[in-house]
């Protein structure tokens, strides 16, 4: 009886090593076909992974009190997208949650955000962080459209 209990407690740590040994590995398959872009995420949000042949669209965008310039922004379904917003006063947030971005932005500095727009649709994005009586009014739109 105690053999059987020493031997299924072995057996189950060397499946236990097996497996965490198993987590680190490459998948070699998946070499040269696609690379990890940093989105500057915060809170442990996962970064999004991009075909290297996906277009780049590049925006800029002023965070101010109380409004975004420009509010809305369009991109293809499938593109890859960097903004990089400039707080022109005090300091501001910007969240994108449908694609898990939410960063603040110092007083007078600029932060960089890129994503995968990985699905259509029409996205809201807005000031996460206090900046006076209006920053609920800091609301913008992402639109992207259906890839053919």
């Amino acid at each position: 009886m105690m053999r059987r209990k020493i031997l299924l407690l072995t057996l189950c740590s060397l499946f236990m090593m097996l497996l965490i040994s198993g987590c680190g590995r490459d998948d070699e398959n998946s070499k040269g076909t696609s690379v990890y872009v940093k989105s500057g995420l915060e809170d442990g949000a996962k970064e999004k992974e991009s075909s290297q042949s996906a277009p780049l669209k590049k925006f800029a965008i002023n965070a101010y009190q109380f409004a975004f310039e420009p509010d809305i922004i369009e991109v293809d379904e499938g593109d890859e997208v960097l903004i990089t917003i400039t707080s022109t006063d005090v300091g501001h947030g910007f969240a994108l949650p449908d694609f898990g971005i939410n960063r603040k932005i110092p007083p007078e500095e600029s932060v960089t955000v890129t994503f995968m727009a990985d699905k259509s649709g029409e996205f809201e994005f807005f000031s996460s962080v206090y900046s006076g009586k209006g920053w609920k009014n800091m609301t913008g739109k992402l639109v992207v459209k259906k890839g053919e």
